[in-house]
């Protein structure tokens, strides 16, 4: 075979193989259809605090987050997702959720924060256990972001960026931790976007469970 002829079926072969790789890539999983996957460079670690016993998180009721355009009002969902809202209550005692933005939004879709540089690859050092359940998924629904699958098959949750989802999405049942769900504020959470500020962030804690 002539050498012009070998460099032919080189070319061809590797032409094939780029096109194989680009198919393979497209059918990866990702975060949540079209939403963006959270940086995959991060080295994950436990949470650093113990969960409390389930009749303490049952305390952590309700949770107000005030925003530049208003307040918003959610409950939270102690017995399906304890890790979940015992992390909420560390982090905001902390003043984690003070001053950040909301890094994403997708039209109608869904608002995210949970970094404080704003890009959406920060947060964080650590994941939580993935704590699924059948809720619907709808406008209001507080659901915690994290890793795509080929990254983290266990489906763990990112440790600080969450996001507020504005229309059904049945889709990410069962795939997303869900841990609390819009009480008020629906005017205000149609209004935000992103670049808005999170003023201040509070669970609140029930006196009697």
């Amino acid at each position: 075979m002539s050498p012009k002829k070998i460099q032919i079926q080189s070319t061809i072969t590797l032409f094939l193989l780029l096109f194989i790789l680009l198919i393979a890539k497209k059918k990866l999983p990702c975060v949540a259809e079209d939403l963006p996957a959270i940086s995959n460079s991060t080295t994950w670690r436990a949470p650093p605090f113990k969960l409390p016993p389930i009749e303490e998180v049952r305390t952590l009721s309700t949770l107000l987050i005030r925003t530049n355009k208003g307040d918003l009002l959610f409950k939270l969902f102690s017995d399906l997702a304890p890790w979940h809202v015992a992390n909420l209550k560390y982090l905001s005692d902390r003043g984690y959720y003070k001053n950040i933005k909301f890094h994403l939004y997708l039209d109608e879709y869904v608002l995210q924060t949970g970094d404080r540089s704003g890009t959406g690859k920060g947060g964080v050092s650590y994941a939580l256990p993935a704590e699924f359940s059948d809720l619907e998924i709808d406008f209001g629904s507080l659901v915690m972001a994290r890793r795509s699958d080929i990254f983290n098959p266990d489906r763990s949750s990112h440790g600080s960026q969450f996001q507020i989802i504005l229309r059904p999405a049945p889709h990410m049942v069962g795939s997303y931790t869900v841990f609390g769900k819009l009480l008020r504020g629906e005017n205000v959470l149609r209004q935000l976007r992103k670049g808005d500020l999170i003023k201040e962030l509070t669970v609140f804690v029930r006196n009697n469970p």
